[in-house]
């Protein structure tokens, strides 16, 4: 009977443990840049399990390799990503196999950070059929006043480097 009551233990404290390191698990913040490829997406690793991963900035679109502000849109994102391991939140993936996601360095979310900047338009597009991918209309509105701010201030696309083309 008493080896019953143990394995009836050993059985608890094995399915608390595994439980705990699942939700542990799901929490981690514990990501790499490797590189940023433009200024709304970048390849990353996961540290935990060394999954290397393409991201796609939420509700943003960056000008492409060709188009105006290209390189200053990526070297931006290099900026504000700084080196550091951001939080990560993944939302789904798109068209192209991107992992679309939210990411925070220093509490504050790269993609308003970017718009703010000027480097990145907002992306409000219904493109996808996952409701989780579009950014919701408070964050829209939020985005959509920085962008303004943005195009007021004559910074980053809406300044003079891009003005006319």
């Amino acid at each position: 009977m008493k080896w019953v009551i143990g394995l009836v233990l050993g059985f608890t404290v094995f399915g608390i443990a595994f439980a705990s390191g699942y939700y542990l698990g799901k929490k981690f913040e514990g990501y790499q840049v490797n590189r940023v490829v433009d200024g709304d997406t970048l390849g990353v690793t996961d540290l935990r399990t060394g999954r290397a991963w393409r991201l796609r900035l939420w509700g943003i679109d960056a000008p492409e390799a060709k188009e105006c502000g290209a390189k200053e849109s990526k070297e931006e994102l290099e900026k504000i990503i700084g080196g550091m391991n951001p939080k990560i939140t993944t939302l789904g993936v798109d068209g192209f196999g991107r992992y679309v996601a939210r990411l925070w360095v220093e509490d504050k979310e790269v993609a308003k950070t970017i718009v703010a900047a000027g480097w990145a338009r907002v992306d409000a597009s219904t493109e996808s059929v996952y409701a989780d991918l579009k950014p919701s209309l408070a964050d829209i509105g939020e985005m959509r006043r920085l962008e303004e701010k943005a195009k007021k201030e004559g910074l980053g696309i809406w300044g003079d480097l891009c003005k006319g083309k």
